[in-house]
């Protein structure tokens, strides 16, 4: 979906791990093409169009349909964040055993290896794959003055709710829905100059998608959470944040480093939405904090 202001902003970051994320969901032309440049990358960056025709046997449509995939406005754009990534090699699914799943034979050590290893590896993703060009049109959306509705299913859930508990204390009303009728009844009354933050990780959650499409019928602007993976909601947002590359098998035993990423872009926003609002915002969140603490002291 294109931006509220018709702009497409270009990703600048985590080229292989977009491309990685794709390849599941790419028409065999497109396959060839993706698996050529995830294999020898350093060939790739310095081939032209009409070089990446040939190394792949696909059309020049199939080379731009691709790049326009991967989340970037044309091959100029797709080969530059290729350079960033060939220059700066970002984290690569599968390059270490992290994913491997939890089993009977691992002892404590093991197990809190993995778990932290995974959720570091998950984090370092979600920041290669990051838009900054993204984010600033979210802070744009968020802080415009209306109601934020923040929504997730199962364990998106509690990150729309850890997302309603951050933007109230800056002034920005918000409120968290979670089942998915309601989710469904709030955005029918929610006007274009509101928000909704919709939240999931595979981006495919019936209740959630249902109630973006809703959520644009009437105009109102969808900020997505979910990870980097060709979604039914990513379609319907007008700006996405983007977690991890989607893949399933790697958490297949954990859930937790879906929400770490999905939090860390939480504060994120909120973040900068406080520095966007400024000192009334500052104020406000300091006065919450001051409520809170005397509630602790009082006990």
């Amino acid at each position: 979906m294109s931006t509220r202001n018709g702009q497409h902003p270009t990703p600048v970051g985590g080229c292989l791990l977009r491309i990685e994320a794709l390849l599941p969901s790419l028409k065999s032309a497109e396959r060839r093409l993706a698996t050529f440049i995830m294999q020898q990358p350093q060939t790739a960056v310095r081939c032209t169009i009409e070089d990446l025709q040939h190394h792949t046997d696909t059309g020049y449509a199939t080379v731009i349909r691709f790049c326009k995939k991967a989340g970037y406005g044309g091959y100029k754009d797709f080969k530059n964040a290729l350079i960033a990534d060939v220059t700066a090699p970002a984290p690569t699914l599968g390059e270490s055993p992290v994913g491997a799943p939890i089993t009977q034979t691992d002892g404590i050590a093991e197990i809190a290896r993995k778990v932290f290893s995974f959720a570091r590896e998950t984090l370092d993703q979600t920041a290669a794959i990051h838009d900054d060009a993204a984010l600033t049109q979210a802070v744009d959306l968020v802080t415009a003055g209306g109601t934020l509705v923040c929504i997730g299913t199962g364990t998106s859930a509690i990150s729309a709710k850890y997302a309603e508990t951050r933007f109230f204390r800056i002034g920005i009303p918000a409120v968290a829905e979670s089942d998915p009728t309601h989710c469904k009844q709030r955005v029918s009354i929610m006007s274009p100059s509101d928000c909704l933050l919709a939240v999931s990780s595979s981006g495919r959650s019936a209740g959630v998608v249902e109630a973006a499409r809703i959520a644009g019928e009437r105009g109102v602007p969808v900020v997505s959470l979910c990870d980097f993976t060709r979604s039914p909601l990513a379609k319907l947002a007008h700006c996405n944040l983007h977690t991890t590359p989607r893949n399933a098998e790697l958490f297949k035993d954990l859930e937790m480093p879906l929400i770490i990423s999905q939090i860390a872009l939480i504060d994120t926003l909120f973040a900068a939405s406080c520095m966007r609002l400024g000192k009334p915002a500052l104020q406000r969140y300091e006065s919450t904090r001051l409520a809170a603490a005397s509630e602790k002291d009082d006990g």
